[in-house]
């Protein structure tokens, strides 16, 4: 299944709530430019990282991981800086979560 395939039920939940007090208007504007096919791969794959940022202080690593995953599935052969800068921070949340083993895969990948 598709990374973003798994996301988007919360998004598709958050645009129907009223009020936007319980929906970080941040979060949805930047969901909103992955889901703008105008958009080219790398503005999404941005998006998807800051989405990853904002979980990953919210707390929501699981959450946080899939957003990094979706980066990469997009940038993978057309921007290396990106690529890179995911597996950083999927590197950097394994590593303190104490996650060593996916730590270090993440860090070896980032090189």
């Amino acid at each position: 299944m598709n990374v973003s395939a798994q996301i988007n039920p919360f998004f598709n939940l958050c645009k129907n709530i009223k009020k936007l007090s319980l929906c970080d208007c941040k979060t949805v504007k930047l969901f909103k430019i992955t889901q703008n096919e105008n958009n080219t791969p790398n503005y999404k794959s941005k998006a998807y990282i800051e989405l990853g940022e904002l979980e990953e202080a919210n707390s929501k690593f699981n959450l946080a991981i899939k957003y990094y995953n979706c980066a990469i599935d997009l940038s993978i052969g057309k921007s290396k800086e990106l690529v890179s800068k995911a597996y950083w921070r999927l590197a950097v949340l394994y590593d303190e979560s104490r996650d060593i083993e996916n730590a270090i895969k993440y860090y070896q990948k980032n090189y």
